[in-house]
């Protein structure tokens, strides 16, 4: 009974405490270890980016700008899949949830709140052959990523065993972000700014298995990394669900119940439950745990995972609303574009429609 009450009084100590604790390194042969709470607060914030994106998609789509939107899209998801990365290969293997940890996760969502408003302007440039890069991207990005090299750099101090390894991720990505906030300013060509782009991703992603081959990988736990991502693919596929009840409120909304509305509702529902049953027959978990040296291919694999489930949601919410109520009026819309004239028509944040507000949708800056 006494040896009860004493664990039980340190488990209740460990989560009604969050002062500064060691970061020493998890063990990164834990089972069953599960996300913590902060941690699922901080994916939230990047479901609305891959939700603002895939609508920026949708919409430029829809006007006929396949190509630019298609190469904006592709670099929104990657800006926002590898950040979400990076902070999850450092939780999985440092994540204490002490008071600093929790401020420093805090700050990175504020982070993909301003990336976020970037992503119309993204699309608009790459839409008139601009790069998609753009300043307010950046800044988003800096501050995400600022927080993140400070947290290596304490890792660093206070595991020495991990301490070329972490001190190697935060100078790779204070590098990398000097060159994401160069390829803004620069004012080099269209052609050789998405090059260099390009380039910077690809750098992103192989120097990790270089250093973690030559210098030992920090102590990241194989069946956490599994269930993170997991559970934010279940928190994407959401978007489809979401997705399908906004076209359907809509469609019903006009016109009322129909078979098209059934059909939509259904079809909608039966897409995201096939995605669900399609990512969930491999058991990630137990294969990380067995052959952890696979989950770099595996991290990998879900950039295009998360792009493509974000893109069906808003995609098949554009073409429903389209098949049900035709063009949109001027007065649910939002004048775009020069001051002078010109610019298209979008749907306005006022608009009296029940679907949820998206930043995507706001309207553009003039320019």
């Amino acid at each position: 009974m006494t040896s009860d009450i004493a664990t039980l009084r340190t488990l209740l100590r460990t989560d009604l405490y969050h002062r500064l604790r060691p970061m020493s390194g998890r063990d990164p042969e834990e089972r069953g270890r599960s996300a913590t709470p902060v941690e699922l607060l901080y994916d939230l914030t990047y479901v609305i980016a891959f939700a603002a994106a895939a609508e920026e998609l949708a919409h430029g789509v829809s006007l006929g700008h396949l190509w630019p939107a298609l190469g904006a899209y592709a670099f929104a998801i990657f800006a926002v899949t590898w950040a979400w990365m990076n902070f999850t290969w450092f939780a999985s293997a440092y994540g204490n949830d002490d008071a600093m940890f929790r401020v420093a996760t805090l700050v990175q969502m504020i982070g993909v709140v301003i990336l976020i408003f970037g992503l119309p302007v993204s699309f608009e440039a790459a839409a008139h052959g601009e790069s998609p890069n753009n300043m307010l991207m950046v800044l988003g990005y800096v501050v995400m990523r600022v927080p993140l090299i400070a947290l290596w750099l304490r890792a660093a101090r206070q595991d020495p065993a991990h301490r070329r390894i972490d001190t190697a991720y935060a100078v790779t990505i204070a590098i990398a972000q000097v060159a994401w906030v160069l390829s803004a300013i620069a004012g080099l060509t269209t052609v050789v700014t998405v090059a260099i782009l390009v380039l910077l991703a690809t750098a992103e992603m192989v120097v990790p298995i270089i250093l973690e081959r030559r210098l030992g990988r920090p102590p990241w736990n194989a069946g956490h990394v599994a269930e993170r991502f997991s559970l934010l693919t279940l928190i994407v596929l959401g978007e489809v669900i979401a997705a399908t009840t906004s076209a359907v409120t809509a469609l019903t909304g006009e016109d009322g119940w129909s078979p098209a509305a059934v059909a939509i509702t259904a079809s909608g529902l039966v897409l995201a439950t096939a995605f669900w049953w399609a990512y969930f027959l491999i058991p990630s978990r137990i294969i990380l745990e067995r052959w952890p040296e696979r989950t770099y291919a595996w991290r990998y694999a879900h950039l295009p995972i998360f792009g493509a489930i974000a893109a069906v949601g808003a995609l098949a919410d554009r073409g429903d609303r389209r098949r049900g109520t035709g063009t949109l009026h001027p007065a649910d819309c939002t004048r775009t574009g020069h001051s002078g004239g010109g610019g298209s028509w979008r749907p306005s944040p006022f608009r009296s429609s029940p679907a949820p507000l998206n930043p995507s949708t706001w309207s553009r800056r003039l320019t």
